[in-house]
């Protein structure tokens, strides 16, 4: 049996952030809400409200996830199809402590991402290979050099800040 929030987010039409917002005062001071909404990510139709709010409520805390939350968290990647759902996941991989269980089911996802179709979505997943580069230093020397070669080839302005912005963030 679906949850009322399950049911909420399946009901949300992929616009209208307001919304999701109220969803968020809703129900954000459940001790179960993250949980849920990790369990939602597993949906098609929940899957892109879920990663919003995920994100939206770790802007607004710095407290961060559990280690178990976390590692459900990446668990749940995989099953991140729609493409902003695999936005949003990409947007807070630099806010996880991404213990180092999580590396090869990161790096595949980074790797999905980066195949995407919307330049967005590889510009985050380029971000995003720079995170994993950063917690799993035996990965530094292939992304950097990843880094650079995508960055001399690409045109899209977009990508190219957000490329420069991974190599500042592997240099720190």
């Amino acid at each position: 049996m679906r949850s009322v929030l399950a049911d909420q987010l399946a009901a949300w039409d992929q616009k209208d952030t307001v919304v999701l917002k109220k969803i968020y005062a809703e129900h954000h001071d459940n001790p179960l809400f993250l949980d849920e909404l990790i369990d939602c990510c597993a949906n098609p139709d929940q899957q892109t409200a879920a990663t919003w709010l995920i994100k939206h409520t770790m802007e607004q805390t710095s407290d961060g996830l559990s280690a178990a939350l976390e590692m459900k968290l990446i668990g749940a990647l995989p099953r991140l199809h729609d493409w902003a759902a695999m936005l949003h996941a990409l947007q807070i991989l630099d806010k996880l402590g991404l213990p180092d269980t999580s590396k090869q089911c990161l790096t595949e996802f980074v790797a999905r991402a980066g195949q995407s179709e919307k330049t967005l979505v590889r510009a985050w997943a380029y971000y995003g290979l720079a995170v994993s580069a950063r917690r799993f230093p035996e990965l530094r020397e292939e992304a950097t050099e990843t880094l650079n070669r995508l960055s001399a080839g690409e045109t899209a302005g977009s990508i190219k800040v957000r490329i420069r912005k991974a190599l500042e963030y592997l240099d720190r």
